[in-house]
């Protein structure tokens, strides 16, 4: 039986030429006292991908794991891609990075002190650190990086498991990241079928263990950049996005059931920002997730606990009115607002009223 590996680095690659060297030179360049290989999974790209992973492969044998599919798995929706990586991955060293086609590493050391600290640590199950956000426009300042994705909260400590449940999605970089390798063993299902994968994982990581925060800056997440995760979110607009979007609500509902609901509060705060950010874009689809019993459940309770006391009026007019959707203390939903049409504000404002007026009548 072949050594167990150290850490094996999950590396997803579609289409994505133009940055796949940057992401494997920062595997090859990796200075450490133990293995580890980057099993790189190629998902049938239609551009040059799959020949830039062959060259390393063959120049790196003893890092670079190729896999290349002759079928897209991603678009299928059923969970493939994920499994095809797990029976890849699992079971074969103590710790899993991550780093996607598109984004790199740049410093030399990220794996040795990631792990060194963990081996001292056994309670902590997963680490990460700092990284700089590339757009097309350049790095982002520390102004616009928080602005863009909210303050930092990298500290070189311990996280609090409410940082990471309310902020980890904009503040923790999947690139960043290394875990336990045995922290998917009970997974929640409603984890597994969430549209996002890094959210779920980090979330779960702070409810089994300890989570530990570096401030150096060992990767570049590039955002926005055309193939990017965050560019395909603005392309893809249908009734499904909004089916997807709901996947995190439920895997919210998990993870809270997970920790007993001693995070309650940040789960829902969490799931609602999660889902206005993900509608913002898609103002259409607010009417018919204003009309899903999860989405209304989930806006009224977060009107109930977070409503300023001193606005008890305008609260009180909100509970009237139930799931009213014209909250101005909740940004994200204030905007997605202003985008809707006039018709559809018309459309909304009636829902509202109606079912106000039948659940009164029962």
């Amino acid at each position: 039986m072949a050594k167990k590996l150290k850490v094996i680095i999950r590396c997803l690659v579609y289409n994505h030429e133009p940055y796949l060297r940057d992401c494997l030179e920062g595997f090859v360049m990796q200075k450490t006292n133990f293995a580890f290989k980057a099993v790189v999974h190629d998902d049938c790209s239609t551009d040059g991908s799959a020949a830039i992973i062959r060259e390393y492969a063959e120049k790196y044998p003893d890092i670079i794991e190729p896999i290349y599919e002759t079928e897209n798995l991603y678009s299928k929706r059923n969970g493939s891609l994920r499994q095809v990586m797990d029976a890849a991955t699992m079971n074969r060293s103590d710790y899993i990075a991550y780093c996607e086609g598109d984004d790199y590493w740049i410093d030399p050391h990220k794996l040795q002190k990631q792990v060194d600290y963990m081996d001292a640590h056994p309670e902590c199950t997963m680490t990460y650190t700092d990284v700089d956000i590339l757009t097309q426009n350049g790095i982002l300042t520390l102004e616009e990086k928080e602005k863009n994705f909210g303050k930092s909260i990298n500290k070189d400590k311990t996280t609090d498991p409410k940082d990471i449940i309310i902020q980890g999605r904009a503040a923790i970089f999947t690139c960043s990241t290394v875990y336990k390798s045995n922290i998917k063993e009970d997974y929640p299902e409603a984890a597994k079928r969430c549209c996002v994968g890094d959210t779920p994982l980090e979330i779960f990581a702070a409810l089994k263990g300890k989570v530990y925060g570096f401030s150096d800056k060992t990767a570049v997440y590039r955002y926005s950049f055309p193939g990017s995760w965050t560019a395909n979110q603005k392309i893809i607009a249908n009734e499904k996005t909004l089916k997807k979007w709901l996947t995190i609500v439920d895997m919210m509902n998990a993870m809270n059931d997970y920790s007993n609901g001693k995070y309650s509060r940040e789960f829902i705060k969490s799931a609602t920002d999660f889902l206005l950010w993900g509608l913002s874009d898609h103002p259409h689809l607010f009417f018919p997730a204003c009309q899903d019993k999860k989405c209304m459940e989930l806006f009224d309770y977060k009107n109930a606990i977070y409503y300023p006391n001193n606005q008890s009026q305008i609260r009180e007019i909100i509970t009237k009115l139930k799931y009213f959707p014209f909250n101005p203390y909740n940004h994200a939903l204030k905007n997605l607002v202003l985008k809707l049409t006039v018709w559809q504000r018309i459309k909304v404002l009636w829902h509202y009223f109606f079912r106000s007026a039948h659940k009164k009548s029962q």
